[in-house]
């Protein structure tokens, strides 16, 4: 069977029209690249047949379509958000169940045990981290067990061993027959199975074909890699009043418990002035809720014993003379702040809080 594109033409959000001449065989197992914001995600929808074209022929789309990606999980967020009943119950509603998503669970166990999901299954979806959320779009995708599963970014957000993991996995998948197509933005998590890829520039289908010669090609090669450097960024500005040694961050026994699961406990833990962290970990040991205890979006800072910017958390300060000093990109933020604002208006705000 052969998926075809003819002279299609289909209009983006932002205006442009994506650019599409394409013919993807199903012996072959192609991978879509290229710049961020170039089309990449909308050129994969295509083969749901769910994208609204201005001009051209499709011809062979596959019956059943699958995706794990980062709008499919951000849009399963959404619904259970908006299902929450805690103010009606006068208790935290967890919401759907991970078990009642793979239901029936039998039937993707031996993802679940290669994926090491067993503790979350009795866990609500919404109070998973964000790798504990995308293995479980990839197992409920799996079980769908449909003619074409699209992979948008994988494994974003997975922790080194479930990465290892999943890589094997899906490997084992494409040999097991299960036709693919996987969505990258970066080259090295790109399989070695790929045969085929499609790269993608301001919403044009550049070049496409075997995997070598278009990772080879100029085009490729000129924009996907950076030979300029970076001008030097300007020294930031001391605006806290704390003496040269006093820590930025102090934690002490620190905790985060929810119900009977506690994430950690008894964490002692200060950030010096001129160092640099990493918080490493699996997948829903407490990372982010850390983060999130420190920047204020977790209550339960207030419970703990917590110093930022020589300020005890609880004792008179606003979350915003916290939020001015710290600048923050994560994927919960982009979920939770859905205000509709422009580019412009997101850079100006981390200047300040």
């Amino acid at each position: 069977m052969k998926t075809e594109f003819k002279e299609l033409r289909a209009r983006l959000h932002d205006g442009r029209n994506l650019v599409v001449d394409w013919s993807v065989s199903a012996d072959q197992t192609w991978g879509i690249i290229g710049t961020n914001g170039s089309g990449k995600t909308v050129l994969s929808r295509l083969f749901a047949g769910d994208v609204r074209l201005s001009h051209g022929e499709v011809s062979g789309l596959p019956e059943c379509v699958a995706f794990v990606s980062l709008e499919t999980q951000a849009a399963l967020i959404e619904q259970e958000r908006r299902e929450d009943e805690s103010d009606l119950m006068d208790q935290q509603d967890i919401g759907t169940l991970v078990s009642e998503l793979l239901a029936p669970v039998e039937e993707v166990a031996d993802w679940i045990q290669l994926l090491g999901m067993e503790h979350i299954l009795s866990q609500g979806f919404r109070s998973l981290s964000t790798g504990e959320s995308r293995k479980v779009m990839l197992v409920n995708a799996v079980r769908q067990k449909p003619d074409l599963l699209i992979l948008d970014e994988p494994l974003e957000g997975l922790d080194a061993n479930s990465r290892e993991a999943l890589a094997e996995a899906l490997f084992k998948l494409h040999e097991s027959g299960q036709r693919l197509l996987w969505v990258a933005n970066r080259l090295d998590e790109l399989p070695d199975w790929l045969t085929h890829l499609a790269f993608v520039h301001d919403a044009r289908l550049i070049v496409q074909g075997e995997r070598e010669s278009v990772l080879t090609s100029p085009e490729v090669h000129s924009l996907l890699h950076f030979d300029k450097p970076l001008s030097d960024f300007p020294e930031a500005p001391v605006k806290y009043g704390l003496n040269a040694d006093d820590p930025l961050v102090h934690l002490v026994n620190g905790s985060i418990v929810y119900g009977e699961r506690t994430l950690f406990s008894d964490l002692n833990w200060q950030v010096e002035p001129g160092a640099h962290w990493a918080i490493t970990g699996p997948n829903g040991c407490g990372k982010t809720s850390l983060l999130q205890m420190i920047t204020g979006d977790n209550p339960q800072c207030y419970r703990n014993e917590l110093y930022l910017f020589g300020m005890k958390r609880g004792s008179g300060e606003t979350i915003w003379d916290i939020k001015k000093h710290i600048g923050l990109v994560s994927s919960s933020l982009q979920w939770e702040y859905r205000a509709t604002t422009n580019v412009l208006t997101t850079v100006i705000s981390g200047l300040y809080d």
